[in-house]
């Protein structure tokens, strides 16, 4: 970087499938700043009321859309970025957009919380990006990147420098020790798990090429949003007809068809599910299904486009398992007062092939770094998703004889990207 690139202020932007946030350096650390309210972290939710003009963001988008006010909720963006669906255009009120501007609006957000801590334009970043971005094949990560950053580049940043997630969190990790180390870093928010196996120091910190140090990186596309949606399917999605039979025109027996409960059941593609060929296919369903209250509650969902409300409560239950052994699934978006009992291994039935696929990946990151279990010394936890018990146990299975610490969940990657941003610009 030449001398005017070190006068330019920068700042690190975690953009999460479930949350984001942005980070800065001061003269002596690296804080995150507020990005609504006094909160330091945003979800990722955009609410575009029908009678209002532009996006609500985060907490109030969500609320907003809770309190059945009309217009369309958007969340888990982050997990288009490597599918065909970033180059369409959905519906918003009167006009057709693309979903790479829902994005550029969240980016543009959280650089104008750079822009007021700084008083001044901030036009330097650094972006996180996970090991593999959800659904990316064998060039789906860098063509992830490159949207990306063109997106950011659209919100207003100039010069984009990209960090793995994983990394920035042992940047973050590595502040806070006074020794070196060897140590793992699992980072599992809402659309992956990623791993990274990397030697800390604290004299390791000022060096500006830190390859040496990383020894093996592991990534899949797994998160807090997967285990929502394997949840739904298994708790939720059978209230609506997910399993029942129905008789076909010949008086067969059959299952009902399973792809719209996929789709309701899944953050990113619920906005799918609300087309007049869903609504009448469920209705013509209905009409051989044997237990018609089912669909009927399939097609009040459809109709009231209230599935973002039933993964809003499938979400929060599961958040409440990380400490309660059983809890109640507020279902009063099929029913008014209607609950249901979800006890923590219920939950954990429902989430177990999700927790295998992590267990896997990690063992194939460490025989990549060529290390026994024994060496790792310590396991940095960090991401929301990395603290629900069955995976946490996962993952102390796999590495018994470590240390296991925890960072900030929804932080500690932007704090890294901070750091990071410091250092280079």
């Amino acid at each position: 970087m030449n001398r005017t690139a070190n006068k330019r202020k920068s700042c690190g932007v975690d953009f999460g499938t479930s949350n984001s946030c942005v980070a800065m350096g001061t003269d002596d650390d690296v804080r995150l700043l507020p990005v609504e309210g006094a909160h330091h972290t945003l979800p990722s939710a955009l609410f575009y009321p029908d009678e209002a003009p532009g996006p609500l963001f985060g907490r109030a988008a969500i609320a907003e859309y809770l309190d059945h006010e009309p217009g369309r909720l958007l969340r888990g963006l982050k997990s288009i970025l490597t599918s065909d669906l970033i180059n369409e255009t959905t519906r918003i009120g009167r006009r057709r957009a693309p979903f790479t501007e829902f994005i550029v609006e969240i980016i543009r957000r959280l650089r104008s919380a750079a822009n007021a801590a700084a008083e001044s334009e901030v036009d330097c970043v650094v972006l996180g990006r996970p090991v593999n971005f959800v659904g990316a094949g064998s060039d789906g990560n860098q063509s992830a990147e490159d949207r990306l950053r063109a997106i950011a580049q659209t919100a207003g940043f100039k010069h984009v420098e990209m960090q793995l997630e994983p990394i920035a969190a042992a940047f973050e990790y590595e502040m806070s020790i006074d020794h070196e180390e060897l140590v793992l870093i699992v980072d599992i928010g809402g659309g992956t798990t990623d791993f990274s196996v990397v030697r800390v120091a604290p004299e390791r910190r000022a060096r500006p090429d830190r390859s040496d140090d990383i020894l093996a990186h592991g990534g899949v596309g797994v998160g807090g949003t997967d285990l929502d949606r394997s949840t739904s399917l298994n708790s939720v999605m059978p209230l609506l007809g997910l399993g029942a039979q129905v008789k076909t025109e010949s008086g067969d027996q059959v299952e009902a068809p399973r792809a719209i409960y996929y789709d309701l059941a899944t953050w990113h593609r619920v906005m799918f599910a609300y087309t007049p060929e869903n609504l009448r296919d469920a209705r013509a369903t209905r009409k051989f299904a044997a237990e018609t209250e089912r669909f009927d509650r399939l097609i009040r969902t459809l109709e009231s486009q209230s599935a973002h409300a039933l993964l809003e409560s499938v979400e929060q239950s599961k958040i409440r398992l990380t400490t309660e052994e059983q809890c109640d699934l507020d279902l009063a978006a099929l029913e008014p007062s209607l609950t249901q009992q979800l006890p923590r291994a219920k939950f954990e039935a429902a989430i177990a092939e999700n927790v295998e696929k992590v267990r896997a990946e990690l063992r194939e990151t460490l025989k990549a770094a060529s290390l026994t279990q024994a060496a790792i010394t310590s396991v940095f936890l960090t991401g929301g998703t990395s603290h629900i018990p069955a995976v946490k146990a996962a993952i102390a299975r796999e590495t018994p004889t470590s240390r296991i610490k925890s960072g900030d969940m929804l932080g500690s990657v932007g704090r890294g990207l901070g750091l990071y941003a410091q250092r280079i610009f």
